[in-house]
């Protein structure tokens, strides 16, 4: 069902169509009853659907969806479940407007540990303190800030990668990739970059620059600690990496 919402400037139309959501915004003509479309993208380029909105009591736009499986439908009716809501997202307006997103800052009641790579950090002891970060379990929220060019995190258990996101300006319209999602995103070299990963089981909502948002999922379940990796010729362009282990929101996030 689409939703038509209203801002303090415009108005924003969500609709979801053969399995990808999608925003538009632009000006209602009051009188015709007209909307006149100025900006349109994805609302995710990932695995979400059907999404849903409220204000909340701030005034806040509150959007959440529904995460679809991607693995074969004999592998989730023997798991005997499928699929799970998002997190909750505030959605915004830019001046320019296009749509932005971030997750309730709420969230951060679920924070424990915090671990991270400062940027004052260098050489070797950046890749020493990396490769002393460590997880416990698949749930995290991971904040990378980089300088714009490739970039490729892996979360590993030491045998297997959990998730892998890979960042690659060069790769026309797959610029970034999540598993066996891609989402395409214009770079420029005037700012650093922000990375905002919140990973829980087999649920991956990335987040960059507020602008972007893949969510994808990841059915590799950890055998052991997990460890972050970044290949040693892009940390230098690393500005700061902060991880925080979280509580779990469900005690059974992940059936495999």
């Amino acid at each position: 069902m689409p939703r038509f919402l209203r801002t303090r400037k415009k108005h924003v139309l969500l609709y979801s169509t053969e399995r990808k959501v999608y925003w538009e915004s632009g000006e209602l003509d009051p009188k015709e009853l007209v909307f006149h479309q100025e900006k349109r993208g994805l609302l995710d380029y990932g695995a979400f659907y059907a999404p849903k909105s409220q204000l909340d009591a701030s005034g806040r736009r509150i959007l959440w969806g529904w995460i679809t499986e991607t693995r074969p439908e004999t592998e989730y009716s023997a798991a005997g479940w499928a699929g799970c809501i998002s997190l909750p997202r505030v959605l915004t307006l830019a001046e320019d407007g296009t749509l932005r997103m971030a997750v309730i800052p709420e969230m951060a009641k679920l924070r424990e540990k915090e671990m991270s790579v400062l940027p004052k950090t260098g050489g070797k002891d950046r890749l020493e303190t990396l490769r002393g970060l460590e997880l416990k379990a698949a749930a995290a929220e991971i904040e990378l800030r980089f300088r714009p060019g490739p970039m490729h995190l892996a979360i590993s258990d030491g045998v297997q990668d959990i998730v892998r996101v890979v960042i690659d300006p060069t790769q026309n319209g797959k610029e970034l990739q999540i598993e066996d999602r891609a989402a395409s995103f214009a770079f420029t070299h005037d700012a650093a970059y922000r990375l905002h990963i919140f990973l829980d089981g087999s649920v991956v909502e990335c987040f960059l620059n507020g602008q972007l948002v893949l969510t994808a999922r990841t059915y590799r379940a950890p055998k052991a600690s997990l460890h972050f990796q970044i290949p040693p010729e892009e940390l230098p362009a690393v500005e700061s990496l902060r991880v925080w282990s979280l509580r779990p929101i469900s005690a059974d996030r992940l059936t495999t």
